[in-house]
């Protein structure tokens, strides 16, 4: 999207191009309980102009691409769980130390989430930042938008992300992920989890560090997509980047792993890395927690493709 938004900032005009999440300038109370891809957010396209609907509200952007067939963007992966005890997701990614973190059901986006990255004596630590990257040279936080995904075909060249790919690389803890198909007040949700035994797995993200004038910090990060492979293909066409265990010492590496060669990590997942099941709707609000948000209906998940993302 291209243009300014009310208060003259700039609205990301690659943002939506690179971030699979909703990218919306100026809304009001941009937080968690807002970032929700359960008939909140909405993209409506006409030959030049989209409408962004959130939470009511209407902002008109001047769109670079347009698919008349495709009339509603869901969000990518705004929403995935981490319920494995600490100790497992600890030893899985081999960390020396680590942040506590409770079992969750339901992360969504704003929320202090758990990332795995490299510390300052070049071991692995387990901390928790914000899911939402603000990147270092922001100026007013709440001025900005929060990415919370970026496509990494292009992390390379744009400008939110090409520190942190050479210097902050990092990697999100996860054991399964949410995706929506459907449209506003039907939504059908659908989670992604390891096909065999289950556990966690890591998708590649990168961090930033943000401080203020008045000396407060805020370390945030934001994840990365791929295309999707033949499974995830039935509800999406991108997924979160998953990387097997063998990349993770490259991937977190950035003293000695370039940025361009880390990126030729960031691959589609194999085809039967994940199984797709269809839950009930309890899942659609991001306020709800608990085991029974996981909760499976009997439908068998077939080709449910919601359409091309922006």
């Amino acid at each position: 999207l291209l243009g300014k938004d009310a208060t003259g900032v700039e609205t990301a005009a690659d943002v939506l191009e690179l971030n699979d999440g909703p990218v919306v300038p100026g809304a009001p109370d941009f937080d968690g309980s807002h970032l929700d891809p359960i008939g909140r957010f909405e993209v409506r396209c006409k030959p030049l102009v989209c409408h962004v609907h959130f939470a009511g509200a209407l902002f008109p952007t001047i769109s670079r691409r347009h698919d008349p067939a495709h009339q509603w963007t869901p969000v990518m992966c705004s929403r995935y769980s981490l319920t494995s005890p600490h100790d497992a997701v600890r030893a899985y990614f081999k960390c020396a130390r680590a942040d506590a973190f409770p079992q969750r059901f339901n992360i969504a986006p704003t929320q202090p989430v758990s990332i795995v990255r490299t510390g300052a004596d070049n071991n692995r630590e387990l901390v928790l930042v914000r899911w939402g990257l603000i990147p270092g040279w922001v100026k007013n936080p709440n001025e900005f938008t929060t990415i919370l995904n970026a496509r990494s075909e292009t992390v390379l060249d744009k400008a939110s992300f090409k520190a942190a790919m050479r210097h902050r690389r990092c990697i999100v803890p996860a054991d399964a992920y949410y995706e929506w198909t459907g449209k506003p007040g039907a939504k059908r949700p659908h989670m992604f989890s390891r096909s065999r035994a289950p556990g966690p797995f890591g998708i590649a993200a990168l961090w930033e560090h943000w401080m203020n004038a008045d000396g407060s910090e805020m370390e945030s990060m934001a994840m990365l997509t791929v295309c999707a492979n033949a499974t995830a293909g039935r509800v999406h066409d991108r997924m979160p980047a998953i990387l097997p265990e063998a990349a993770f010492d490259a991937w977190l590496d950035v003293r000695n792993v370039r940025d361009r060669e880390a990126h030729e990590l960031l691959r589609p997942a194999a085809d039967d890395l994940l199984k797709v099941d269809e839950l009930l709707p309890a899942i659609n609000d991001s306020r709800r927690e608990g085991v029974h948000l996981q909760s499976r209906t009997s439908v068998v998940v077939a080709s449910v493709h919601a359409g091309t993302l922006l």
